[in-house]
């Protein structure tokens, strides 16, 4: 049975090879791309490719994108923005690690709350946050990396079986070096 899926962070990488793949697998695909140049290069690579995708923009720490990506009815939600700070933790500025939390942890959970409440109302939905490795083991020098999937490793469980009474299902994927 074919889903309507949201993918954030699908202008390049594994995001945009997840979005091709459930794209060619039949599934109706909202790829999200975080800047207009992304959203553009991937629209262009869709079409010269034949992959029906519909492709938005996204920057999910932005509220404004964030309402716009609300009014779309999906049956999944991956989250699989994100971005890596590396470094002695003792080094890093702060800034870059409040950075980091806000890209991989917060924003995500904003989306994912207003995603969530709609799932319960039609009763059915997942979500799929795409974690690390970095978020089961931990890795010197990316200590910051590996706190935010840590985090995001906590959260997904937390929400698994609080949404697991309403058909809302929750998992995590966990990828090495990509």
């Amino acid at each position: 049975m074919s889903k309507t899926i949201l993918i954030t962070d699908a202008g390049h990488g594994l995001g945009k090879g997840i979005a091709f793949g459930l794209a060619k697998a039949g599934h109706k695909v909202i790829a999200a791309a975080q800047i207009w140049f992304q959203v553009w290069d991937l629209r262009c690579e869709a079409k010269e490719q034949a992959i029906d995708i519909e492709v938005v923009k996204l920057d999910i720490r932005d509220y404004i994108d964030q309402q716009h990506a609300l009014t779309y009815d999906i049956d999944i939600l991956v989250n699989n923005a994100g971005i890596m700070e590396s470094g002695a933790m003792i080094d890093i500025p702060m800034e870059r690690v409040r950075e980091s939390f806000e890209t991989n942890v917060f924003s995500h959970l904003e989306l994912t709350q207003g995603f969530v409440h709609k799932m319960i109302k039609q009763g059915h939905g997942k979500v799929i946050w795409i974690s690390s490795v970095a978020g089961i083991f931990k890795v010197p020098f990316v200590g910051t990396y590996c706190a935010t999937k840590h985090a995001i490793e906590a959260i997904a469980w937390a929400m698994k079986e609080e949404l697991e009474p309403y058909g809302v299902k929750v998992a995590t994927i966990n990828p090495g070096a990509f």
